[in-house]
């Protein structure tokens, strides 16, 4: 196999076409990490003259121990072993871990990847909740986020909260340390501040849902939990209150990434009906 470090794009852009035919996701995303500042090298590999697959990799700021891997390549190859083979090149490459983020598409990858020491660290549901009338509750310990803006000292609690949920759920691909000012910048943009909620008790945040809308007719439900696992309850108080406020906006849909890694997702489950969209499966070499 031949391996060309950093091809020109008239060198690779034929098989990205051929095979993203019909994949503008996975297109732009590989045109993403090509562009990247914090690209770490693009590959082309090449049997016998003819192109098998190209590699693209980058770093994550949030998530800097890993290297992050794109790769594109006939999705009915049966030509295993130069994949096998383009794996163990990148392994080799770098010092850090591999990561790939996969969906059902890559079946012939995922199969490479079982048999070459990486670990399935996280599968995650992309599902989508159906808004409903919900009768509105009492209230009780809830607030929204545009009310509790402004106030240091929840604002901080909140933040504080976020931040370390976030990183126990993702031990398996560590966070990095970042201070509490990055933390609050990704909360809050293109947050939904009306209709995200949070749980105070005592001046303390002791829970958060918080919706965001990246759609024009539907809205993502993103970072949740609550400080102590024995008060799920509180997210559904929460979940309602989304739910209802969704119907009165007249959002088609909520959407959610259920990740295996985080209890409080997987909550949502057991209390909501959902479909699911797709899947995908986070690996990582050992």
């Amino acid at each position: 196999m031949e391996v060309r470090l950093n091809p020109s794009k008239e060198q690779y852009i034929p098989l990205l076409n051929k095979v993203f035919d019909g994949c503008e996701d996975l297109n732009l995303e590989m045109e993403a990490s090509i562009a990247s500042k914090s690209n770490q090298g693009n590959f082309l590999f090449q049997v016998e003259g003819k192109n098998t697959a190209f590699a693209s990799t980058f770093t994550s700021a949030w998530h800097p121990y890993c290297i992050y891997v794109r790769l594109a390549y006939e999705w009915k190859t049966e030509d295993f072993l130069s994949i096998k083979e383009v794996v163990e090149y990148l392994k080799k490459t770098y010092q850090k871990p591999l990561f790939f983020l996969l969906d059902d598409r890559f079946c012939v990858l995922r199969k490479v990847l079982d048999e070459k020491d990486f670990e399935l660290i996280r599968e995650t549901e992309i599902v989508r909740i159906k808004p409903v009338n919900v009768l509105k509750g009492s209230g009780g310990l809830l607030r929204t986020v545009s009310e509790i803006k402004g106030e240091a000292s929840l604002e901080n609690s909140f933040v504080k909260l976020c931040k370390r949920l976030y990183t126990e759920t993702h031990m398996d691909n560590p966070v990095a340390e970042l201070p509490d000012k990055k933390w609050r910048s990704a909360i809050f943009d293109g947050l939904l501040e009306k209709y995200s909620y949070v749980v105070e008790l005592d001046g303390s945040i002791i829970g958060f849902s918080l919706v965001y809308e990246p759609d024009p007719v539907g809205w993502e439900l993103g970072w949740l939990g609550v400080e102590d696992v024995e008060r799920m309850d509180l997210l559904e108080g929460m979940l309602n209150e989304q739910l209802r406020n969704a119907f009165e906006e007249g959002v088609a849909f909520i959407e959610k990434e259920i990740d295996s890694t985080c209890p409080y997702s997987l909550h949502l489950k057991q209390i909501t009906n959902y479909e699911v969209m797709e899947t995908l499966f986070s690996y990582r070499s050992t």
